[in-house]
């Protein structure tokens, strides 16, 4: 069973994905810029993937 917080990371991750892969194509994003929009640590990534 997943928790609320991991919940709640994937959803903010999967959100900030698709709002910059609009703006620039999947070769060009980085971790960080995923994690940077989401406004999250780098911590919870490889958990929500």
């Amino acid at each position: 069973m997943v928790d609320r917080r991991s919940r709640r990371s994937q959803r903010l991750i999967k959100e900030a994905f698709y709002r910059l892969i609009v703006q620039k194509p999947l070769f060009r994003l980085t971790v960080a810029e995923i994690t940077r929009e989401a406004d999250l640590g780098r911590g919870p990534l490889p958990r929500c993937l």
